[in-house]
């Protein structure tokens, strides 16, 4: 596996499918942050290896919570999302195999399906909460991995204007 200059993994996941990226067409705004720039969703996932393949099972709903010491914005505020409409199983297999997770263990999984708008008239600050700390950790104390993954799409969308000359 390779890292970045800056000790980042860089890992090779598999192209979401024409459904999958159709997905990000109707995420709803994110109420948690000012205008109308950012859609999101999200969903908690278990997931294991089972008959030779990573499975992700969905969890029941449930706010999105960070604390105020890692997200400076909404922390310690209980975000409600809607859950992800497409099967993110394909690309977070490539990731737990990229990083080896133990096949052994069962994984708690949370994934956000995240787009940004960008334009004249609109910033489209991916983070608005500014860098976060971290975005994987390793709990010792309970032996299991938590990871967060979003994926991310900018949409720019730009006013044309046609040449009158």
């Amino acid at each position: 596996m390779l890292h970045n200059e800056r000790g980042y993994w860089l890992i090779d996941i598999p192209a979401l499918t024409p459904d999958a990226q159709a997905t990000f067409d109707d995420l709803p705004v994110d109420a948690y942050v000012d205008g109308k720039q950012r859609y999101r969703r999200f969903t908690a996932y278990q997931m294991s290896f089972k008959d030779m393949s990573w499975r992700l099972d969905a969890l029941p709903p449930r706010p999105f919570l960070q604390p105020k010491s890692y997200n400076a914005l909404s922390g310690g505020v209980p975000r409600l999302f809607e859950p992800l409409k497409l099967d993110p199983t394909p690309q977070m297999s490539a990731v737990a195999n990229a990083i080896g997770l133990d096949k052994a263990l069962s994984y708690a999984l949370n994934v956000h399906q995240i787009r940004v708008l960008a334009n004249d008239a609109i910033k489209g600050i991916v983070v608005p909460e500014g860098p976060l700390p971290q975005l994987c950790k390793f709990d010792t104390s309970e032996a299991k991995w938590i990871i967060t993954i979003s994926f991310l799409y900018v949409c720019m969308r730009c006013a044309l204007k046609r040449n009158t000359s």
